[in-house]
């Protein structure tokens, strides 16, 4: 049983290149242009797996952009932030540094960069489901195809979907011998480095193994302390600021990533793919310049260039990330059996710094989150005029955290905030799809949840020399110098959506949507300082109505349109 996307990886070369205009409670519009290679073939199709099974994008009654591996080549989209270059209504926002990515898709989503806040988009990897932006930070490389679905989907793609989904497919393993070597180099000593091998290691067995390397590429200069804030204290009994040199190639990349594939085929009825990766990622992190000073009037920035960096704190990571995704397929008759395992686990401590040149706020982490999850579904296209899926599925979330915040230039101490954090969610679902008539046909999806948040942790003064104001700045804290909790949040959700499609020909489609979303509450992970932070916020809904027109009227041109408005709650 051969996928159907790795027999037809020739026929998807198109991607979306050309894109006009995204606005919350407006529209949507998309262009889409095939590729000379495309053209040649006298075939256009882009086939996406939006809806769980191998479809035409023409006939998915969704907004999406679909970029191939041609388009991430081209294009060098490299990580998460840089589909907004080509998304109309895809915004992404770098907290901690970059080790946080947020995103906002029309408008929906959070700028939230704390660890155990779940993006608004459910972004899966070879459709395993990442809960956390810390799984968001290393590159994407040899990738397959990256599908962007506008619009809640929780029935397909469960809570935290509010906004939208985003699927990445790594390349598949191939039937024969091939392979290939990227190299490239360009300012600032950026260097990456891409290469690839596939083929059969036998008549039922192959492999593909993938690696990518990334090195350079510091473009902000970092004055360093000397000469300026180097030897400050604001009392004698703590040391002080650290001599610092100036750095005028600061932010440089240094990250390595591996990807290992297998896919097998017991039988013509069975299919077996499993998927490991590593990472490692030491980079220099790139802040914000600073141009007002500080808290305590010690430093007044000399300018206002855009790539300056006063810190005397240089922010890098150390990260380690692995992973994995084991999927089977079985067919049953008219009915495939799907089971999808995935592990991913990521350990960092990094630092950020304050932007002066002085210690007010320093932040330093230490983390390790884990995620455990078990997808099991039944799928059945057996009659052209119904098909149907119906699933179940069970998450397992853990969140170490440690954090201290150096203050010993304002507050004479420092804070240090702690806690684990396990999320325990299951669900059941069901999507079935009717042919009404040769052009009409209808659909409709459910998803109920049960999610259950612990949180067991808080803040403390950390008072090395005697002096801390901590207790000052955050009087909840005291009498003792620390507050403690240990609260729960338990939540359960029914959400879902329906659709209907026109398709008065082959090549064009018509189609309307309501949809809710629902993207679970949880706890403030930014450092608990007063009792009434343990009270978990509640969960976000959204109400969504679209209607849009696909049309691919002409062979090497497909477009797009679509209005929407949002409900949005809580």
């Amino acid at each position: 049983m051969k996928s159907l996307i790795r027999d037809s990886r020739t026929l998807c070369r198109a991607a979306c290149v050309t894109s006009l205009g995204g606005l919350l409670g407006f529209a949507d519009a998309a262009a889409q242009v095939s590729t000379p290679a495309a053209e040649d073939e006298g075939l256009y199709e882009v086939v996406v797996t939006a809806r769980r099974l191998e479809e035409r994008a023409l006939d998915v009654g969704i907004t999406m952009n679909v970029f191939d591996q041609a388009a991430l080549e081209t294009r060098r989209l490299n990580a998460v932030e840089d589909l907004a270059q080509l998304t109309p209504g895809f915004d992404v926002f770098n907290g901690n540094g970059t080790n946080n990515p947020t995103i906002t898709l029309r408008g929906v989503g959070t700028t939230n960069p704390f660890l155990n806040n779940n993006p608004s988009i459910a972004l899966y990897a070879d459709e395993v489901y990442l809960p956390f932006s810390s799984f968001l930070t290393l590159p994407f490389f040899d990738v397959e195809r990256i599908e962007v679905l506008k619009g809640p989907q929780v029935a397909l793609y469960g809570r935290n979907a509010t906004a939208g989904a985003v699927n990445v497919i790594s390349a598949q393993p191939t039937d024969s011998l091939s392979g290939y070597v990227d190299l490239s180099y360009a300012r600032y000593d950026a260097f990456e480095a891409r290469a690839a091998i596939s083929g059969p290691l036998s008549d039922t067995v192959q492999a593909r193994l993938a690696v990518i390397r990334q090195d350079g590429g510091g473009y902000m200069y970092r004055p360093g302390t000397i000469g300026s804030t180097a030897g400050f204290s604001r009392n004698a009994a703590i040391p002080g600021v650290p001599a610092i040199p100036a750095v005028d190639d600061y932010g440089d990349k240094d990250v390595y990533a591996v990807r290992a594939s297998l896919a097998w085929q017991p039988s013509e009825s069975v299919d077996v793919s499993l998927i490991g990766h590593y990472g490692k990622d030491e980079s220099e992190l790139v802040g914000s310049t600073n141009i007002n000073g500080d808290r305590v009037g010690v430093f007044l920035p000399p300018s206002d260039k855009p790539y300056v960096d006063y810190d005397n704190v240089a922010p890098a990571t150390d990260t380690e990330q692995y992973g994995g995704a084991l999927r089977i397929d079985v067919e049953l008759g008219s009915v495939t059996l799907t089971s999808v395992t995935g592990y991913n686990r990521i350990a960092r401590t990094y630092a950020i710094g304050d932007f002066v040149p002085v210690r007010v706020a320093e932040a330093s982490f230490d983390e390790v989150t884990r995620s455990v999850s078990q997808e099991l579904r039944a799928t059945s296209r057996d009659s052209e005029s119904f098909r149907w899926m119906v699933g179940a599925s069970y998450n397992e979330d853990k969140i170490d955290y440690n954090r201290v915040l150096n203050s010993y230039d304002f507050l004479l101490g420092a804070l240090g905030t702690t806690f684990d954090e396990t999320d325990r969610a299951w669900a059941v679902y069901g999507d079935a799809e009717w042919q009404l008539s040769s052009n009409w046909s209808a659909g409709v999806g459910v998803r109920y949840t049960d999610e259950d948040r612990e949180f067991d942790g808080g803040s403390f003064d950390i008072d090395p020399f005697g002096l801390s104001r901590i207790v000052v700045a955050f009087p909840g804290l005291a009498p003792s110098g620390s507050l403690f909790g240990s609260p729960r949040y338990d939540e359960s959700d029914l959400s879902g959506g329906a659709f209907l499609k026109w398709k008065p020909q082959d090549d064009l489609l018509v189609y309307g949507s309501v949809n809710r979303g629902f993207k679970s509450g949880g706890f403030d992970g930014s450092g608990v300082t007063v009792p009434s932070a343990f009270e978990p916020y509640g969960a976000e809904t959204v109400w969504a109505y679209e209607v849009g027109v696909k049309s691919s009227v002409i062979d090497t041109f497909d477009f797009s349109v679509a209005a929407f408005f949002y409900d949005y709650k809580d």
